[in-house]
């Protein structure tokens, strides 16, 4: 499935506040410090912002391939499990200023359905969890089934296509969309 720059605005917002609460303690003065942090680490080697939009590519491909497997297996949310999807999804954009909202697009429809997908993706990987033999593997099964766990990128990620649209995200910075706007 397709997922729109609104959607993935959901996955900004996200990981952009994960960030920032460690860019407000390395420097509360000057945030942006950390988001130009770089960290050699070999081949993983990236500056924050980089990894922090490679984090949020990689948790929206793992929740759209957990939706599409859960519905090829016609597992679905219950009533309750989509009230407080859409709970989460008001409490979330409730949560957002103005201008954030503006500068994701984002609207509550939009938030809704991406809360909703994340809570499908998440009860799969529960039906995962009781129903895959993790020996062998050193995490929990919910760490091995992660965006950027062993067991999801050995064995889930390669059974699906994901193409990224590299001249769009080529312009999006991490760290200046939701946070540190001015």
């Amino acid at each position: 499935s397709e997922v729109s720059l609104r959607e993935f605005g959901c996955y900004i917002y996200d990981v952009e506040a994960y960030i920032q609460e460690q860019a407000l303690i390395y420097d509360a003065e000057n945030p942006t410090l950390w988001w130009n942090t770089h960290f050699s680490a070999g081949p993983d080697s990236a500056f924050i912002s980089d990894y922090a939009k490679r984090s949020a590519l990689d948790m929206c491909a793992c929740t759209e391939i957990y939706v599409a497997e859960a519905n090829q297996k016609d597992i679905a949310l219950d009533a309750s499990e989509e009230a407080q999807a859409t709970s989460e999804a008001e409490a979330m954009y409730t949560g957002m200023s103005v201008e954030q909202r503006k500068s994701t697009g984002l609207t509550l429809n939009d938030v809704t359905a991406v809360k909703k997908k994340r809570a499908l993706a998440a009860k799969y990987v529960t039906y995962l969890s009781a129903n895959t033999d993790f020996t062998g593997y050193p995490g929990t099964p919910q760490q091995e089934l992660n965006w950027d766990g062993s067991c999801y990128k050995q064995f889930i990620m390669p059974l699906h296509t994901v193409k990224e649209n590299e001249k769009l995200l080529e312009h999006i910075t991490f760290g200046t969309i939701t946070v540190n706007m001015e």
